[in-house]
């Protein structure tokens, strides 16, 4: 055992030393610079081990809002928050990453190029942390702004190129690990809260409200005890009063309450964006009128001047093709297959490829918006494809990713053909009305082919993803607009049977779809809200459940 142990501590200095003599050479290769214009206020000390005390990168000791420079060319992999804190991380071309941490503010996203000397954010209160990564190997960051041999090739091929933003994140957190206090520690108790529910999930036989209880308590210590109090109180009396499976899934949903995850701080202001094109979607019922064009689609009214778009650079799609000052659009456009207004999306953002070559496009979608736009991405989305445009962010909102009880109870009552044929003849009655027999209405249902197909793809790994729901939403519950590989929150915005309409332009989704064009995770919020943003939008879903059953006679969609 002595012998591994110092075979693996020769390993080690033969690797740190191989690193120092290379590094130099790449610097001199590449060109690399320190970020900011401070004394070093705590050098490089790597740690004994993984989990030990240290520091693997520099300190600078910096004033609040100097501005952070980006050390050399390269493409940003990852930017955005840990444990409430920003980050920074910048692939070179000769394989190295620089990592820029503990920022107020940022001034990239991932997939943007930067050049030498360029912001990439500003410092916060908190010491400005430097780091530099050779594959797994954390090197001295002073190593890069010296000069040496030729560059030796350290770096695996695979971590040449960009990874997924979570494996970007892995990377950051063995940077951040040793540093104490500071966001390496939030980062820990967001994994312990996580593995906390993954335990319970894989088949814990302990009490549902206990367990709710217990794990809240450990993740969240410092909240008031009164307040955990009164969170297991009103999940027990929910699940009290619930079948078994139905109680099953409500504690399943509750326990992702414990375990927010990565989440922005409320005081954290992300900025505007800054050379982008927006594209809007509206959803079912929408219409594009040129003369009106901030009306007609709930999605038409976001600010988008104050989100930092010129108005040039605001595409607002039209159902029929192009944008709607080429092509308007009526109600009876938006009813069509799903799929046929997806390809005339993806249509779209190919165009302003072709006539805007580079320009990032982020893309704002509203209810059956969300998933006109899933489908259009449904077929795959490349960076590397010259044919589809550099997506940065993507926001839908009140979007039904996993259906509506609406759309289900319609294709129940159509499997009744005396109750299709009076489907038919309440539409030739009120014509102005959603037909509900439309295509689309039915692939909305929670059953359909299309809801299932859409939801076995996975979403493209190299694009921000932000799915936002509506507490009070009656037309789309919140439970419904959670999709699998995005950022999901859910926001009050109480406003009656108007909220699902009223979602886009309010202030607090305005925060959110800021946030996600910085590629910065959702806003932070106390675990009660939490508790109720899951516990109102499930009971609305068994509320008009209980609807649903009674004008369909019990059937089951």
């Amino acid at each position: 055992m002595r012998l591994a142990v110092l075979a693996f501590g020769v390993v080690v200095a033969l690797l740190v030393v191989a690193v120092a003599r290379a590094a130099p050479a790449s610097a001199a290769a590449s060109g690399y610079q320190p970020p900011v214009s401070a004394p070093v206020a705590d050098p490089f000390r790597p740690p004994s081990n993984t989990y030990g005390p240290g520091n693997r990168g520099l300190d600078y000791a910096t004033a609040p809002g100097t501005e952070v420079k980006a050390a050399g060319d390269g493409e940003v992999v990852f930017a955005g928050q840990v444990g409430g804190t920003l980050h920074v991380v910048v692939l070179h071309g000769d394989g190295i990453r620089t990592s820029y941490s503990f920022l107020s503010s940022i001034r990239v996203q991932r997939g943007d190029k930067v050049h030498q000397g360029q912001v990439v954010g500003t410092t916060g209160p908190q010491r400005f942390h430097f780091g530099a990564r050779a594959g797994d190997a954390y090197v001295d960051p002073a190593l890069l702004f010296s000069t040496g041999p030729a560059e030796v090739h350290l770096v695996p091929n695979s971590e040449r190129l960009p990874q997924s933003e979570a494996h970007e994140r892995s990377g950051l957190l063995g940077m951040l690990a040793g540093l104490p206090g500071r966001a390496a520690g939030a980062a820990g108790e967001a994994i312990d809260a996580s593995a906390g529910a993954v335990e319970w999930a894989a088949g814990e036989t302990a009490d549902a409200g206990a367990w709710v209880a217990g794990t809240a308590i450990g993740a969240l210590g410092n909240q008031a005890t009164a307040s955990l109090d009164e969170f297991r109180t009103m999940v027990q009396d929910c699940v009290d009063q619930l079948p078994p499976v139905q109680a099953y899934h409500l504690v399943t949903a509750v326990a992702s309450v414990v375990d927010q995850g990565d989440c922005t701080p409320p005081n954290v202001q992300p900025s505007p964006v800054q050379g982008h094109i927006a594209v809007l979607v509206g959803g079912l019922g929408s219409k594009g009128d040129p003369s009106k064009p901030t009306e007609g689609a709930a999605v038409f009214g976001v600010d988008t001047r104050s989100l930092g778009y010129l108005d040039k650079d605001v595409y607002r799609f039209s159902y029929r093709g192009g944008t709607i000052e080429q092509n308007p659009y009526g109600k009876a456009d938006t009813e069509v297959d799903i799929r046929q207004s997806g390809a005339q999306l993806r249509a779209l953002i190919e165009q302003i490829q072709y006539d805007r070559p580079g320009v990032t496009v982020d893309i704002l979608a509203h209810s059956q918006g969300g998933l006109v736009t899933r489908a259009a991405l449904a077929n795959g989305y490349s960076r590397t494809d010259p044919r589809t445009p550099q997506l940065g962010a993507i926001v839908t909102m009140g979007s039904p990713h996993q259906g509506t009880d609406g759309a289900t109870a319609v294709a129940a009552i159509r499997r009744n053909p005396v109750n299709d044929l009076e489907l038919r003849g309440a539409h030739l009655v009120a014509p102005s009305q959603d037909d509900p027999r439309a295509t689309s209405i039915a692939q909305m249902s929670e059953g359909s082919g299309f809801i299932a197909d859409l939801n076995g793809r996975s979403l493209p790994s190299d694009v921000w993803f932000t799915s936002i729901g509506g507490r009070e939403d009656l037309l789309v519950p919140a439970m419904h607009t959670h999709l699998a590989g995005a950022h999901n929150i859910t926001l009050s915005v109480p406003d009656g049977v108007s909220t699902h309409d009223a979602l886009p332009r309010s202030a607090a989704a305005f925060r959110e779809i800021e946030l996600a064009l910085n590629h910065m995770p959702p806003t932070c919020q106390p675990l009660l809200t939490r508790a109720a943003n899951t516990l109102v939008p499930f009971g609305v879903h068994q509320a008009e459940q209980g609807v649903s059953r009674i004008f369909t006679g019990g059937t089951q969609p």
